[in-house]
């Protein structure tokens, strides 16, 4: 029974830790490449940057650019908010759900300004980052058009959900470009104004 009971915040303290870790990593390779470049520095030199070994670095990143852009998808698909919009919640409302799932995901990812701001220099400054960023954003697209079908049933079509599901990201991009511009106000915040005003404009 004491194994049992002491199992389950070990296990949340190594989760924590190995959160941890990867947050350093990706802290890590983007100063490197806002400041050398993503040719200027090797995976042995991020390592040492972490103040892990070569091994360790691989187990959590292939590639340095995995490594400047973090976790495959801005929030895992399964997360709570997510979890919660594919089953129909949190009140049954399509349009009221996207709204509020998606200020959910931006207060679960919180980054300061100067954060958000050094990783679109690199976009800007690297082809091969934005194109994997590209990559990243169609599986979101993706991701939340089958969310929609899947939540609204067979009847809605599909086309719909994909339109749906590209301005949805087209309004979390100007949300970002926002606070870029005044971080005194949330992520969070800024995609609300900025959903509510689109909604307004084709409503």
């Amino acid at each position: 029974m004491h194994s049992m009971s002491g199992s389950a915040p070990e296990g949340a303290l190594a989760k924590r830790r190995r959160e941890s870790t990867a947050r350093e990593i990706n802290r890590c390779a983007q100063t490197l490449a806002d400041e050398r470049g993503l040719d200027g520095f090797t995976m042995e030199d991020l390592a040492e940057a972490v103040g892990v070994s070569r091994r360790t670095l691989f187990n959590y990143v292939p590639s340095k650019i995995d490594a400047v852009l973090g976790s495959d998808l801005p929030s895992e698909p399964e997360s709570e908010p997510f979890t919660t919009f594919r089953l129909g919640g949190p009140s049954g409302h399509l349009v009221s759900d996207i709204r509020e799932v998606g200020a959910s995901v931006l207060r679960l990812n919180e980054h300061d300004s100067e954060e958000v701001a050094r990783l679109r220099r690199l976009l800007r400054s690297d082809p091969r980052l934005a194109k994997a960023v590209h990559d990243r954003l169609e599986k979101v697209v993706k991701l939340l058009a089958e969310a929609i079908v899947e939540r609204e049933g067979s009847d809605f079509e599909p086309f719909a959900a994909r339109v749906l599901a590209h301005v949805t990201l087209c309004i979390f991009g100007m949300s970002v470009d926002e606070f870029i511009a005044d971080s005194s106000v949330s992520a969070a915040d800024h995609y609300l104004r900025v959903f509510d005003t689109a909604v307004d404009l084709f409503g």
